[in-house]
């Protein structure tokens, strides 16, 4: 069996707590969307086609979400209201997802109260340390991607 270094052991913990914290996370979203009838799937694609104009495969990407399961829930928003498919001058196959005032309605109340929670959260912790940490995950990442999936 392989040992761990020291610095890989720092590692594993903490990754430990990166899941420790995205389940914790997802309690909150979940929370917070279905005080507007929605899940944390929908709030994605929602806040997504309401930042820009996008299409389903553009906002599948920036979401880590796969094409299908995104065009399924793009297909169910415009079934309540909440989006409409209008039509793409560079991609006539691909059609931009497109907020109604609904929609756009319950985006700003996720939104708002999302900016509410942050705040809170944000009172609490140290900025230099959290710049820190947001620096140390985005080099992890970065290192991660570029380690790609070999063993």
């Amino acid at each position: 069996m392989t040992k761990r270094t020291p610095k890989a052991e720092l590692l594993r913990q903490l990754i430990l707590d990166m899941l420790q914290l995205d389940g914790a996370m997802m309690r909150r979203v979940k929370a917070m969307t279905a005080d507007q009838g929605q899940t944390p799937a929908r709030y994605k694609v929602l806040t997504a086609a309401g930042c820009d104009e996008r299409t389903v495969p553009q906002i599948a990407r920036r979401m880590g979400l796969t094409r299908q399961a995104v065009q399924r829930i793009a297909n169910q928003l415009v079934e309540d209201g909440l989006a409409r498919f209008v039509d793409n001058p560079d991609h006539r196959a691909s059609p931009i997802v497109e907020l109604t005032k609904t929609g756009a309605a319950v985006d700003d109340a996720i939104s708002d109260a999302h900016a509410r929670w942050s705040n809170r959260i944000a009172r609490k912790l140290d900025g230099k340390r959290l710049e820190t940490a947001l620096q140390g995950i985005r080099d992890l990442l970065q290192s991660v991607e570029q380690e790609g999936l070999g063993g």
